[in-house]
């Protein structure tokens, strides 16, 4: 038999508050009441439904940290109950401790198959329920603590992924900014020395008959005097040129005067 410490039957408590919320379900008052003296004066705030329907509504309407589930109930019984509770995403993870007076080993294994994260056999004694309740709230706050964990970790490292991303991006945005400049430098330095060449053929060839001119002349004697170099001069004149500008135009005696390296 069931003692209590408590004469008067278990009343409905605040669930303000930082204390931890324990939902026990059964359907024998006696049990009911020494559970809740007992969690009571560990400080824990207790919900108590007699059925398994009523623990459902209750685990919709308030926060609870663990469930103490009796397993031979009428209606819904305590398999049904957690079955329920672990197919909604709503409570799914609430830990789920079985209260039984079976003690074979097919109906705990059937339990925990349920999701049950362990079992108290009755009669049980309050020591070994406050062991075994804060045991397992200890694992399911570092469970949610390696979760919360988890969670920063993926942020972290989708923040990572999206920095090194724009990273490569800002990389070959870069790269091809510097291509697209070094091709353009490259195309200017082209230009300026074909400029270059242009002009430095214009200074040392006549313009109408692309030969070397004076000054071109002039640099290849004074190269030869430098360098103590033999050379022979030989000086063409066209006699009468002028008689064709005069008479044909300048056009034709442009074209004629073009046509003199080739004779």
């Amino acid at each position: 038999m069931l003692s209590s410490d408590r004469s008067d039957q278990p009343q409905s408590v605040s669930m303000t508050g930082s204390a931890k919320v324990i939902l026990v379900v059964d359907d024998n008052p006696a049990n009911i009441k020494v559970l809740f003296d007992c969690l009571r004066r560990a400080d824990f705030k207790v919900l108590v439904a007699r059925d398994g329907r009523s623990a459902l509504e209750k685990l919709h309407e308030v926060a609870v940290s663990l469930i103490l589930l009796d397993v031979m109930m009428p209606g819904l019984d305590g398999f049904a109950t957690c079955r329920q509770i672990r197919a909604d995403a709503r409570t799914s993870q609430i830990p789920v401790i079985f209260l039984t007076a079976l003690n074979d080993t097919e109906s705990k294994v059937q339990g925990l198959e349920l999701g049950a994260v362990d079992y108290i056999t009755k009669p049980f004694h309050n020591e070994e329920v406050l062991s075994r309740v804060n045991l397992h709230l200890e694992l399911r706050a570092l469970s949610l603590r390696l979760q919360q964990q988890n969670e920063t970790l993926n942020h972290e490292v989708t923040a990572r992924k999206a920095a090194e991303t724009r990273l490569r991006q800002l990389n070959q945005n870069l790269e091809t900014a510097v291509q697209a400049r070094t091709s353009d430098l490259s195309n200017a330095l082209n230009d300026l020395r074909a400029r270059e060449d242009d002009l430095r053929f214009a200074a040392y060839h006549d313009a109408l008959t692309r030969l070397p001119n004076r000054a071109w002349v002039m640099r290849q004697l004074e190269a030869f005097v430098q360098s103590e170099t033999p050379y022979s001069v030989l000086f063409v004149d066209l006699d009468y040129f002028k008689n064709i500008n005069d008479r044909a135009g300048h056009l034709v005696g442009d074209r004629s005067y073009k046509r003199l390296p080739s004779a």
